[in-house]
């Protein structure tokens, strides 16, 4: 694992704006842009860890490749950059899975970090309607609670 201070979320401008079906439709930016973050990134001196997402490894297996030869971790932020508490632990279960999927075709580099899209792991998703989801998390990733990316809300937005 990198220790550092900087994490950048791999997603394009319409991941998380757009309905999913209209995402081919869209104007793809995600490798230009990344490629600039991680010349920022290395003329810094600094590593970085890079969640991101399935859709974007499974289109940008390059990409994913290009962020761990440069020395930084490959994290996934899930598949399709969907709200947590919107979904089911059975279909949390599933994206996580489908992203841990699409990240270990492209790199050999374990992947042992998981954000939420949106940071949407808040304790409306704690409670009863999703008490799976953060098992679910911990048993794919093999983490301790520390290294989820969780922000504590009172409620989901």
């Amino acid at each position: 694992m990198i220790t550092n201070v900087l994490t950048i979320d791999v997603e394009d401008w319409y991941h998380g704006l757009v309905p999913i079906a209209k995402w081919r439709e869209c104007e793809d930016r995600i490798v230009d842009s990344t490629r600039r973050i991680l010349d920022i990134v290395d003329e810094a001196g600094a590593r970085s860890t890079f969640f991101i997402l399935g859709d974007v490894a499974d289109l940008h297996p390059e990409l994913v490749q290009e962020i761990a030869a440069r020395g930084h971790e490959v994290a996934t932020h899930g598949y399709h950059h969907e709200l947590v508490y919107r979904l089911t632990p059975e279909a949390f279960e599933q994206d996580v899975a489908r992203s841990l999927a699409s990240l270990r075709a492209a790199v050999t580099a374990p992947v042992v970090a998981y954000r939420a899209p949106f940071f949407s792991i808040v304790r409306v998703t704690l409670g009863t309607r999703c008490a799976g989801i953060v098992g679910v998390a911990l048993r794919f990733q093999r983490l301790p609670r520390a290294q989820l990316s969780l922000r504590h809300s009172q409620r989901a937005p």
